[in-house]
This record gives C-alpha cells, structure tokens and sequence, in this order.
C-alpha cells in the first residue's frame, strides 16, 4: 500500500491553493482532448483544482478514481490503466484527423 507521509500534505494544501497566475482564464485555448485524473482522497483543494480544470478545457473528461490519493495510478494500479483504455477508445472517434507535415 504507498504511504503518505502527513507533513507532505501540509506543505501541498499550501501549495495548491487558488493558482496565483492566469492560467485558469487561458484553459479554453487548450485545443486538444484531455483527461484529467484526481484521486477522490485527495486535498480538497486538488480536486477542487482538477474540476475547475475539466471545466475549462473545451474538451476535458474528469476521472475521479475512487480509493486514492494524489497519486493514483500508483494506489490503485489495477484501476487506471483500463480507465484511461476506455477514454482512449471513446476520445478515438472524436479526436480530429491527423494533418499531413510539410
């Protein structure tokens, strides 16, 4: 089972707060499919984060893995790999055709 360690979540929650910069308001110009992935444990302010992230983002899923933290594709191994195989194979018919390289 990974392990956090509790003073590591202190310095995160500071860390993750509201971002300081702009890049909330640019999250529309984000021309591709994206999927964002959030442990359901994590800080509320990473999930927090990760939502207002997908809803930003033209084109943006939101994976909420339950049973983990902030990493999870290492808590719950088993899991993600066949989610993101799903998103894959969904996003496959919406993604735009591949252009030509001059």
């Amino acid at each position: 089972m990974f392990r956090r360690e509790s003073n590591h979540w202190r310095r995160a929650a500071l860390d993750q707060r509201t971002p300081q910069s702009l890049i909330l308001e640019c999250l529309q110009e984000i021309a591709v499919l994206a999927l964002l992935i959030v442990g359901g444990e994590d800080q509320p302010e990473a999930i927090a984060l990760s939502e207002d992230m997908a809803d930003g983002i033209p084109d943006a899923c939101l994976l909420r893995v339950q049973g983990a933290g902030h990493h999870a594709s290492r808590e719950v191994p088993d899991a993600v790999p066949g989610e993101i195989r799903r998103w894959l194979a969904a996003a496959g018919s919406r993604a735009p055709a591949p252009r030509a390289l001059a």
